[in-house]
Formats: C-alpha cells, sequence, structure tokens
C-alpha cells in the first residue's frame, strides 16, 4: 500500500471522528434545550416590592399544617419557619398591588389576598434569604394596625446603642442599626419618614413630630425600612 492510500485512510478516520464528536456535541445541546423549555413551564410569578423583584412565587396549593398558630402580631422577633403558621398584622402592599406584605423577624413576607390593615392567619410556603412567601388562611378583614402593634415587644436599647440624629446628623445607614430621630414627614401609606444621611426612611407606626427609637431592618438603594422600639413624646 501506497503511502498516498496511507495517508488517505488516515484522513478518513479522522473525520469520522470528528462527525462523531460533532454528533454527541449536537446530541448534548438538544437535551439541555429540552430541558430549559420543560422547565421553565413550571408556575413562574412576580412580586414587585419596592425596587426588587421576587420571582417563583408559590401557588396556594401547598400542604396545610394544622398545627399551632404562632401570634407575630405581638412578637417581632420571631424567625419564619416554612409550613408553620402565624397570626400577623398586614402592615402594606407590594407595588403590583397582588398581596399585602408582613414582616416576621425582620423578613419581608408576601401574603396574597390580604391588603394592609388586615390581621390574617397565613402558613409560610418558603422562606429565602430576605423574603418569605406565605398562603392566606383566614383574615380578620378590618382589623387596622394599631401603633402598639408596631412596637418591637422586649427590645431593648442602652443610651450607648442609640445614634441620636438630632446629635449627629451626618450618621450613616447601618442594617440592624438603632437610631432616634423626629419623624418629619409621613407617607403616602401613613408610614412615618425619618430621614438618614439624606435618605428617606419609612417606619410603620410612628406619627409626624413623635420622637422615636427605631431599628433599621431593611437597607435598599432609595430607601429603609425601620420598626420601632419605642416612643418618646
Amino acid at each position: 500500500m501506497s503511502a498516498n492510500e496511507n495517508s488517505q485512510k488516515k484522513n478518513m478516520s479522522q473525520n469520522k471522528r470528528r462527525v462523531v464528536a460533532m454528533l454527541l456535541v449536537l446530541t448534548f445541546a438538544v437535551a439541555a434545550i429540552l430541558y430549559l423549555v420543560l422547565a421553565s413551564r413550571e408556575d413562574s410569578r412576580e412580586v414587585v416590592l419596592g425596587e426588587q423583584i421576587y420571582t417563583n412565587m408559590p401557588t396556594t396549593d401547598s400542604d396545610i399544617n394544622v398545627g399551632q398558630v404562632i401570634d407575630a402580631t405581638a412578637n417581632k422577633n420571631i424567625t419564619p419557619k416554612e409550613g408553620y403558621r402565624y397570626r400577623v398584622s398586614i402592615d402594606g402592599n407590594s407595588k403590583d398591588g397582588s398581596s399585602g406584605v408582613t414582616h416576621i423577624g425582620g423578613m419581608v413576607t408576601f401574603v396574597p389576598g390580604t391588603q394592609e390593615g388586615d390581621i390574617a392567619v397565613i402558613q409560610i410556603t418558603s422562606v429565602r434569604r430576605t423574603v418569605a412567601n406565605a398562603e392566606l388562611i383566614s383574615r380578620e378583614k378590618g382589623k387596622a394596625v394599631t401603633k402598639k402593634s408596631m412596637v418591637v415587644p422586649g427590645v431593648k436599647a442602652s443610651e450607648n446603642e442609640i445614634i441620636d440624629l438630632a446629635k449627629n446628623p451626618n450618621a450613616k445607614i447601618i442594617k440592624g442599626g438603632i437610631y432616634r430621630g423626629v419623624v418629619s414627614d409621613v407617607g403616602k401609606k401613613g408610614d412615618g419618614i425619618v430621614k438618614i444621611d439624606g435618605k428617606v426612611t419609612f417606619i410603620p407606626g410612628a406619627s409626624k413630630g413623635e420622637t422615636c427609637v427605631f431599628k433599621i431592618i431593611d437597607k435598599r438603594a432609595r430607601f429603609n425600612r425601620g420598626v420601632i422600639i419605642k416612643i418618646e413624646k
């Protein structure tokens, strides 16, 4: 066999290997596309709160946990757990209006079928790093959130921990920081407004003109949220 024939056979063998490799790559690519198409069919809803978009909020057909209902209206330091039921006060609405919003242990919790001012029994369906989702079990519509319910019970702050904005007008915003400030205005939803470092901080339950001690629980690019520790008239 001539050298030319050997070269031709060698080239044919290499071409075959290339074709097989290309077929394998194509097979994997088709499998990946099919997986993505099937995954995209799963139920995915979006709720907007402030500047953030939370996706894949669960539907309300999860298994019902018939365990004890934990009263989170009187204790803001509870940590929400998936499958547990809580009695909560709805203190806001999502931007698109599809869900009420409550805070359990400082965590933003979406509750479809509720609105600001409701008292509701909910069940946590999922817990993430900064947000939880819940389904509505029952609702006590028309029971407004009182100022007393907005105060974080059992939380005390020494004077050394409190950053007094009157004495430190250039104080920086720290998540978890405790501040004393005068409510300068009220937002559209009735939340008191205190400005820290020029940025608006919303404090549910605080009224214009009040001096209150509050804790920052949510720090964002354009605004913050706080909870009342105590009100100093």
